[in-house]
């Protein structure tokens, strides 16, 4: 009688301390825009300039149970600041500095090239509506040759409302 009062008392325990409650996962996404400035090929990616810089930030929410799950990325690109509105495609948006950078435990790509679709941009208020609907290649480049390998094409869609952000400093 012992034992089993032992017994059921450690399944009570046991099932009272395990955690039911699940936090949902929350990826975040930011939309920002630099004024007076310049893409960089290199960090800090935002210098001091004369044109407008949009960056989208996305970071996918990691699961504590799986290491080296995380993932985020920034994708930038640059306009004229002429009016309150723009349009990019065909040779415009591929003559358009854009960055896109993936920062993940994932195999490196070093070579970021949009093939097709648009980006769109009005202001209204301070805030900037911007539409993103771009096809693009992102590949490997070999270290000794230059190569390009390993092309991965993919599709980035997006649509946000992007406030101004102050430019680092140089």
């Amino acid at each position: 009688m012992r034992t089993l009062l032992l017994l059921v008392i450690t399944a009570i325990i046991t099932v009272s301390c395990t955690d039911e409650t699940e936090i949902p996962s929350v990826d975040l996404t930011e939309y920002n825009f630099y004024q007076d400035a310049l893409l960089s090929n290199s960090y800090p990616y935002i210098v001091g300039g004369n044109d407008l810089v949009f960056e989208r930030f996305f970071e996918r929410d990691g699961n504590p149970q799986i290491a080296d799950d995380e993932y985020s990325d920034q994708f930038f690109f640059q306009v004229s600041p002429e009016g309150d509105s723009f349009l990019l495609e065909g040779e415009d948006l591929s003559n358009s500095p854009t960055a896109f950078n993936v920062f993940c435990f994932c195999a490196p790509s070093d070579v970021f090239e949009i093939t097709d679709g648009s980006i769109s941009g009005e202001e209204v208020g301070g805030v900037w509506r911007i539409s993103v609907d771009i096809t693009y290649s992102r590949g490997v480049r070999d270290a000794q040759t230059g190569e390009v390998t390993e092309v991965h094409s993919d599709v980035l869609i997006f649509e946000g409302l992007f406030l101004a952000k102050e430019r680092p400093l140089d």
